[in-house]
């Protein structure tokens, strides 16, 4: 409307683009707008905004999706198209769910299975290492084929140095 008036008091139109900053198609498209219906054409806001067809089944589609839930994103899309005869991709049903205030639930997993006694003496749980216990024998303080509990804890210690090297290694 600020175009009309600076027109009336007499300016060009290249001052009032340049005063305004608009383009000087912009400027004849409200002249247009002005000479076929004056100002109350110039107040109305005329934006287009598209509308899907999809639109005209949401009831349908929403009572379905409320009854039977989907699973995947690909499921839905299937039934939607066998349900409205309207085929759309992955996203564009996806988007359109959502607006219609349908959301995907993610399910809990199925726990991986525990870990055994032996496995966790010899691997790290969680970053902190952890070790077998080791057994005494009951006869001359001897520990399988290695001779004495001292030198076992050296040799698992000089064990456990070697690996630790190997794995920062590969880092």
């Amino acid at each position: 409307m600020e175009v009309i008036l600076l027109k009336s008091k007499g300016f060009s139109n290249f001052l009032i683009c340049s005063a305004l900053d608009i383009c000087p198609n912009t400027l004849r498209s409200v002249f247009r707008i002005y000479n076929e219906g004056g100002i109350e054409k110039l107040k109305e806001i005329n934006v287009y905004r598209p509308q899907s067809e999809l639109k005209e089944f949401s009831a349908t589609i929403e009572d379905y999706f409320k009854k039977n839930p989907h699973r995947s994103i690909n499921a839905a899309v299937a039934k939607i198209k066998a349900l409205t005869g309207v085929g759309r991709k992955e996203t564009q049903i996806r988007k359109f769910l959502k607006d219609m205030n349908f959301r995907f639930i993610k399910v809990g997993s199925v726990p991986a299975k525990t870990l055994t006694e032996e496995k966790k003496g010899t691997k790290r749980i969680f970053g902190k290492r952890t070790r077998t216990k080791i057994r005494r024998s009951k006869r001359l303080n001897k520990v399988g084929n290695y001779g004495s509990e001292k030198e076992l804890k050296t040799l698992l210690a000089l064990n456990f140095q070697l690996y630790d090297n190997a794995v920062y290694d590969r880092v």
